[in-house]
């Protein structure tokens, strides 16, 4: 077969005995009902029977390469599994060996990632007033819009109790003042949270870096999406998971970079909390995330 014409030429056919003058000599049958294979002027020729209620009807197909060896080795590339570490940027591998050196399991199972800094935290700018003012915009929101508020805080107390973050006092505040201001995404059709808290690390700065200018952006760890699209036509079950970032820990002496500011009543004082959690917005949060899930997937 490697050594046929540079054309092939595919026949169905309904008949059992097909004779055409384009035949040459050579010819292949294989065994029970699969198709004879014959030797042509374009090349080898595949016949065979085609179940059809129209007798009038006749079924042809043909399939033309330039060169056969050529498209096989095509073939084979694009089916061979790349080499993924040969093309990540100097960054990429840095942060690839940050999680290496510095990814463990919880006493509760759960991974404790660090984020992967390349600048010091000392280039900072302190956004503690720029948080404040935020904060204020979305208590003012409260007073217009009391369902609003009390979606808020139902929000923010399971965050509370399921640990995602924790109170500290202003004492415990580590220069710089790096606060992240937060604010809330409305949806209404959803099924389960019709509101969800969104952290904004990439709050507007007067001077200086942003938390996301000190983070290195680690490598792409999933699969392209029509990669996995492609999978739900392979497997009858299909294991749908949620949360996935409030399910890694963040290590304790990287939380001082996460701390953000609320009460739930302006006649409170301002409560100042950590979020212990990767937080979704952060440069580094989708390696982390799908990083964590390849380590899990390696130890399993």
């Amino acid at each position: 077969m490697a050594a046929a014409a540079a054309t092939s030429v595919v026949v169905l056919d309904r008949g059992n005995n097909t004779t055409c003058t384009i035949n040459l000599h050579g010819q292949i049958k294989l065994a029970g009902n699969l198709p004879t294979l014959q030797n042509s002027i374009f090349g080898w020729v595949v016949a065979s029977n085609v179940e059809t209620s129209n007798s009038s009807t006749v079924t042809c197909g043909i399939c033309t390469t330039k060169d056969l060896e050529e498209s096989i080795l095509k073939f084979w590339e694009s089916e061979e599994i790349p080499d993924s570490t040969s093309e990540l940027t100097e960054d990429e591998l840095r942060c690839e060996s940050h999680f290496l050196q510095h990814t463990f399991r919880g006493s509760d199972s759960r991974f404790v990632v660090k984020l992967p800094l390349k600048n010091h935290t000392s280039v900072l700018p302190d956004t503690k007033g720029i948080a404040y003012e935020r904060f204020k915009t979305i208590e003012r929101r409260f007073i217009q819009n009391p369902d609003l508020k009390n979606q808020y805080v139902s929000f923010m107390r399971e965050y509370e109790a399921l640990g995602r973050m924790t109170k500290f006092s202003g004492s415990e505040i580590i220069s710089p003042q790096y606060f992240i201001p937060h604010h809330c995404v409305l949806r209404p059709d959803s099924s389960t949270s019709k509101l969800r808290v969104v952290f904004d690390v990439s709050v507007h700065k007067l001077s200086g870096s942003l938390l996301n200018d000190i983070i290195i952006n680690g490598p792409k760890v999933q699969d392209e999406l029509f990669s996995i699209l492609l999978r739900f036509r392979m497997h009858k079950y299909v294991l749908k998971t949620e949360e996935m970032y409030r399910q890694i820990w963040v290590n304790k002496d990287d939380r001082n970079l996460q701390p953000i500011m609320w009460r739930e009543s302006p006649t409170e004082l301002l409560n100042y909390y950590q979020l212990n959690t990767v937080t979704y917005g952060t440069r580094a949060a989708v390696y982390l995330a799908t990083r964590c899930l390849t380590k899990l997937a390696d130890e399993y």
